[in-house]
């Protein structure tokens, strides 16, 4: 009885730990989600609204993706905020790993590990919008193939489908688009080309279908419209399905992270002489670039479902 109340005498601080730390990174995960949203309907809206002003980076450009993720505010200041950005936030880390009982000498990972945390994070506001972009395609090539055969004018057609969308980036694209064509012609499809290429390759498949169906009136070219419409509609719905259980993996995956990061830290304060040996701070080190390394490399993977 006695070995066994010692045992659980001293594994208990590591369950107590490994509790603690599952809390709090349900915490953080929580917080952070919500801190970072941004309102989908505003993203393009970032892009648009400075689009007169000289050297305006390219949609999809990292300085475009730098405004995604920070705003219009920053807007000719792109690089000096990303760099702000990675600065405070490598303080932040560098000040809570002096505060931990390991050697002042490991601070120094704060500078790469928040480079790599800051561009992801401006990357994953990236890929929200085109994921927004995307969500949306199905249900507007739906309806613009189902008021095809009861719409003959185009202009028309179009202009009815978008409204039927929610506000969004991709009603925002669209109804930009429809005002160029109406204003211009037929050579505003060329304009847009490399900005649908950069938000979804099925959007650029779509104003390919739109500049054909402008052309053509829609005759002779309605029941192929229909179609590939609707196979592409199949594909896109088949992909948003399989993104939903990458997202759910990702949290999964942030949520397992963060718990071992916390267990690590209540376990260095436990027991503050657990990595005093140079051994100890070696392994360490390389069990942290492990996990670095392999939180990358399966973020990646998740990223990679259901990319084209």
């Amino acid at each position: 009885m006695g070995d066994v109340l010692a045992m659980m005498e001293a594994y208990l601080p590591l369950t107590g730990a490994v509790l603690a730390a599952l809390a709090l990174a349900f915490m953080v995960h929580r917080l952070t989600r919500r801190a970072v949203r941004t309102p989908q309907e505003h993203l393009l809206s970032v892009y648009y609204g400075l689009e007169g002003e000289d050297n305006a980076p390219k949609l999809g450009s990292w300085e475009h993706r730098i405004r995604l993720a920070f705003g219009e505010r920053v807007a000719g200041r792109e690089a000096e905020t990303f760099w702000a950005a990675v600065a405070g936030v490598a303080a932040a880390l560098g000040g809570f790993i002096l505060l931990l009982p390991i050697p002042a000498w490991m601070s120094v990972l704060a500078l790469p590990l928040a480079h790599l945390a800051v561009r992801s994070w401006i990357e994953g506001r990236w890929r929200a919008l085109q994921k927004a972009v995307e969500k949306d395609l199905p249900f507007f090539l739906r309806t613009l193939a189902a008021m095809l055969p009861v719409t003959p004018n185009v202009p028309i057609l179009f202009r009815e489908s978008v409204e039927t969308l929610d506000h969004g980036p991709l009603r925002e694209w669209l109804e930009r688009l429809g005002q160029d064509v109406q204003r211009t012609g037929l050579q505003a499809f060329a304009r847009y080309q490399d900005e649908a290429r950069a938000l979804s390759l099925h959007l650029a498949v779509l104003l390919v279908l739109l500049r054909r169906l402008w052309e053509t009136g829609g005759t002779g070219f309605q029941d192929v419209f229909v179609t590939v419409a609707d196979a592409l509609s199949d594909v896109l719905e088949a992909r948003g399905d399989a993104e939903a259980k990458a997202s759910e993996a990702a949290s999964l995956m942030r949520i397992v992270a963060l718990s071992m990061g916390g267990a690590l830290v209540f376990m260095m304060i436990q027991v503050p002489d657990l990595f005093a040996p140079a051994h100890a701070q070696m392994a360490l080190l390389l069990a942290l670039g492990v996990m670095v390394f392999g939180w990358f490399q399966a973020h990646r993977l998740i990223q990679s479902i259901g990319e084209v």
